[in-house]
């Protein structure tokens, strides 16, 4: 059990979490994964942490230096 009683078995995979976040989960399993992290913060902080991994990269990046 983790810190919040939870079984490792009942949080939802990373790739679950994945598709949460793209919206590609049908609306039951979405809602199933929502009431989830409303309740557990570890999964929230997961999912943070893929939003953070899959944020889209700026449009103009900084040019890359030339002190090779």
């Amino acid at each position: 059990l983790d810190a919040e009683g939870h079984g490792l078995e009942e949080h939802p995979p990373s790739e679950r979490l994945s598709a949460y976040q793209a919206r590609e989960l049908p609306d039951a399993e979405r809602a199933a994964v929502q009431a989830h992290l409303e309740a557990c913060s570890l999964c929230r902080e997961r999912l943070a942490d893929l939003e953070t991994f899959l944020a889209p990269l700026p449009e103009d990046p900084p040019p890359l230096s030339s002190g090779f």
